[in-house]
Formats: C-alpha cells, structure tokens, sequence
C-alpha cells in the first residue's frame, strides 16, 4: 500500500508519542520506510516544530544518534473531564505535560445554565493558570457523561442528570473560546488515555470501566474504538442485575449503576450513619476496619463482576481496565470482580484476560481528553 506524505508523517509522530524518543534509524525501522525518506520527513518535521532533537541515543558502532521528541511548544491543549459531581480541567502542551489542573465541584441537581458557566469559568482560570497565550491553544477536548453526538457536540441526556439534557456544549463553548471543540463520552477520553499513557498501552482489546458517580464502558476492538450505531456502544450503567434492587435515576430498579457506582455505595453508607459519608471518610472508616464498609464494596464488586462476566464471553477482551475513586485496594473491590467474572464467565476468555485497576488518577480523563485533540488534529484520528 502506497502511503501519502501526510500519513508518513501521522505515523512518524503516533511512534514519536508512543516511545518518548527515538533515532532515525529506529522510525526506518519500525515503519519500514527507507532512510532518504525519513531524513526528508524529519527534517520538514522539525522546521514544522512537530518534533524537536534533544540528546543521543545508543550507538550500533559510530557515533551515537541524535533522539526525537515531540515539540512541547508546538502546541497546547485543554482537557475537560465531567462527571455528575466535578469538574476537571487540565491545560497539557504537545508533549502531554501538565501546566496546569483545576477541579471543581458540581451537583446532578444543578441547572444547565450553572453548570455552564461553571465550565466557562474553568476554561478562563485555566488558561490563566497556565500562562499560555490562547492563541497557542489548538483546542478543547471534553468528555462528558451521558448519552453524546460527537458530529454536533449535543449532549442528549445523562440519566443522574435531570437538567443536562439536549445541551449544545460545543456551540456554547465555541462561542466563549473560538476555539476548535471537540465533545465526547467520558469513557472514552479515558480509555483513549488508558491506551496512550495507562495499563493498556501494548492491548488492542480493551474495556475500560468507570466506576465513579455513574458508570461508563469504553470500548476498545482491534485497536479501534467501538462506538456502535448510536455512538452509545457500553452503557452497561442500566444493565438489569437485580429486578428487586433499589430504584435507578433513569426510572426502572435493580440496574448495576443503583448498585455499584461510588455514588449508589455513598448514599447507602449515608443511610447507615444517618449523615453525609464522602469518599474519603469512607475510605477513612474502611481502613479502620469497618466491616460494614467492606460488605458494600464487596457487594458492588460482585454485581460488576458479574456484567463484566458478559462483557468477557461477549467481546473476548484481553484486558479490562477499572477507573475510579473505589479503587484503592486490590484486595477488595478488584478482587470480587475477579472473583464473580471467573466464576461466571466462560472458561476461555476468562483465561485470556486480565482484569487491572486503573494507576492514572483522577487526572487520566483529564488527559484523555488533551489527547484526544491531539489526536484529531494531529494524529488523523487514530488510536
């Protein structure tokens, strides 16, 4: 196949991003191109301010070669991670380094129009933040919750949300910034990060798990991002786990984000103690042995692993990812997903996959999204 001059340099720039540095030598290598060609590339790359030399590498016997790196000051990013109680932003340059990172707390009860300028503020303290000049920012990358039209920037709707629905994001945030926009699924933006920066930079059959206020699956098919005809592909939030559960925000009982999202273990801790109980006095209380506390996640981890039983002998994945604020201890939560999938799944699948906590933190969504403008923009699309 005859590759164009501009998909030469889209996969020079996904190895460049993918090892951190590498020779020339290495891109002719690697993606079998001949020297003339990269030397031609690299160097109308560096004059682009794409990719910058810094250091040497090994040498196979004369002098060592010089490394290339992705420009840091060739671009910057913003990368907005929602969910139905926060905010983050976080403001990266070309290279993924972050410059700045601002949270805020939101509420599922708050109106469209405060949540709105709850975004906008964001934005502008950001960019202040980080001392970048806005005309040096490429774009905006969101990931939202809920249901989402990627083409238009429309959130239709989000279950734990009742005022955040048909909500024009891109437009609105457009008319703010001038700045090109682009709105996804939150599950997404961090399974895109999970793939580019987490556990799952050498699979190419992923599901990556949210487990926080809500519950999202991103999906990840021989390397290409699973959308479905809707662009709803992985809500499992209201797959059905106990017809006689509790009542979910979208009106029917019983479904795993009722049972076992952070918010769901929340509210019920809160019952118990007949006071408000946050995630980390949670944590807190659990790690001075409160049995009860373990009994709930333990539960929860048995419902999702049971939807993740299905979701192995449905997509054969050879790796799934949980994110989330539950996951600090393997011992627990992880461990009865584990548990309850090996129990239920099929046999082979089971054994050709691996079930991992997320090692990103609270920022990875936040980066996911940065990624996925420099993906758009500069990467072609490609995962």
């Amino acid at each position: 196949m005859l590759l164009s001059e501009r998909e030469k340099e889209i996969r020079i720039l996904h190895l460049v991003r993918e090892k951190g540095a590498v020779s020339r030598q290495e891109i002719s290598d690697r993606l079998s191109l001949n020297n003339s060609t990269v030397s031609i590339l690299v160097v109308r790359m560096i004059k682009e301010k794409l990719l910058q030399e810094k250091g040497r590498g090994t040498s196979r016997g004369g002098r060592k070669p010089s490394l290339l790196q992705l420009n840091p000051s060739q671009a910057y990013f913003i990368g907005l991670d929602m969910e139905a109680v926060a905010l983050r932003g976080m403001v990266s340059d070309f290279a993924f380094q972050k410059l700045a990172y601002i949270k805020k707390d939101i509420s599922p009860q708050e109106t469209r129009s405060s949540i709105l300028k709850k975004i906008i503020s964001l934005l502008n303290e950001l960019i202040e933040k980080s001392g970048i000049d806005r005309g040096k920012i490429s774009g905006i990358g969101i990931g939202a919750p809920g249901l989402i039209d990627p083409d238009t920037g429309v959130v239709i709707s989000h279950a734990l949300m009742p005022h955040w629905e048909n909500v024009p994001l891109k437009d609105v945030l457009y008319a703010e910034c001038h700045l090109p926009i682009f709105v996804e699924n939150n599950t997404r933006t961090r399974l895109l990060a999970e793939k580019w920066f987490g556990v799952g930079k050498e699979a190419q059959n992923i599901i990556c798990i949210d487990v926080r206020s809500g519950i999202g699956t991103g999906i990840l098919v021989n390397g290409q991002m699973y959308k479905g005809a809707s662009n709803s592909a992985g809500e499992i939030a209201h797959v059905c786990v106990d017809k006689n559960g509790p009542l979910c925000a979208c009106g029917r009982r019983g479904c795993l984000e009722a049972v076992a999202s952070e918010l769901s273990i929340l509210k019920t801790a809160s019952r118990i103690k007949r006071k408000k109980v946050d995630i980390e006095e949670f944590w807190q209380e659990l790690e001075a042995g409160n049995k009860k506390w373990e009994e709930l996640l333990q539960r929860a981890g048995r419902y999702l692993g049971l939807v993740v039983a299905q979701l192995i002998d449905f997509f054969n994945p050879e790796l799934i990812i949980v994110e989330g604020r539950l996951i600090r201890r393997e011992d627990t939560f992880i461990e009865e997903i584990r548990k309850t999938a090996k129990e239920n799944a099929l046999s082979l699948p089971y054994q050709k996959v691996r079930i991992l906590p997320s090692t990103l933190g609270e920022e990875g969504g936040c980066l996911g999204s940065a990624a996925w403008v420099w993906k758009e923009n500069y990467g072609g699309g490609r995962v």
